[in-house]
Formats: C-alpha cells, sequence, structure tokens
C-alpha cells in the first residue's frame, strides 16, 4: 500500500475523487463535477466532500513547492449549497508561512465564478 490508492487524488483508486491538481502561479487549482453519489440532500454536493477536496488541494499546494503538511485546523464559511451536476472549481494559496505553520486560504467557486466556500487552513510542515 502507498500514495497510488490515496482517495483524493490517486487515479487507481476506483472509489477515490481522482482529483488533478495543477499550479498557476502562486494558486493551486482543480475541477470536480459531483454526480448523485456525492450528494447530501437530493442534488446538494455533500459539505463533507467539499471540505476532502479542499483538504487535498491544500496538500497538493503545499506538496508541489517541495513542503510535506498536515491539516492542523481548518474552518470554513458555506455561503450557500452547492448543487450536484456541476463542474465544480476549488483553488487556494498560502497566505502566510512562520516557521513550520502555513496557513493558506482556499475557495469553491461555481462555474460562473461565483464563490459559494472559503476556507482558512492551518497547516504544519512535518518534513523537518
Amino acid at each position: 500500500m502507498g500514495d497510488d490508492m490515496c482517495f483524493g487524488c490517486s487515479p487507481h483508486n476506483p472509489q477515490g475523487l481522482q482529483l488533478e491538481c495543477r499550479n498557476e502561479g502562486e494558486t493551486t487549482l482543480t475541477e470536480f463535477n459531483p454526480t448523485e453519489v456525492h450528494q447530501s440532500y437530493d442534488g446538494v454536493f455533500h459539505g463533507g466532500l467539499i471540505i476532502t477536496i479542499m483538504d487535498e488541494l491544500i496538500g497538493h499546494h503545499l506538496m508541489n513547492r517541495g513542503y510535506r503538511a498536515v491539516t492542523g485546523r481548518m474552518n470554513a464559511r458555506f455561503k450557500k449549497p452547492v448543487p450536484i451536476e456541476k463542474n465544480i472549481r476549488f483553488g487556494c494559496y498560502t497566505e502566510k508561512q512562520k516557521g513550520n505553520l502555513f496557513v493558506i486560504k482556499a475557495w469553491t467557486r461555481m462555474p460562473d465564478g461565483e464563490t459559494v466556500v472559503e476556507a482558512e487552513a492551518h497547516m504544519m510542515r512535518i518534513d523537518t
């Protein structure tokens, strides 16, 4: 077993989200098109899965910059329900770093650009 079965990003995990994260400058981005198997209420994307995607994206953001880190805390604000069957966009960037602590800002946006979830994560570097 290893990283090749990661629930968030592995293309080898048939139950996983199979996210593809990419960097655009100082921002890391991904997209996900939730279906009915990803819903909570009828037609609404499950909030826990939204947080899972944001957490995965943040991990990739730091890993792609040469850091291994774990989530110490994440706070999110859901502005409105996120529907399924839409190509939902996720992004994050480093707001600040102090020693082994990173503060990362993340967001979830609808295809039209409307921000529907905002989050802040405190990440602890583990590879020092």
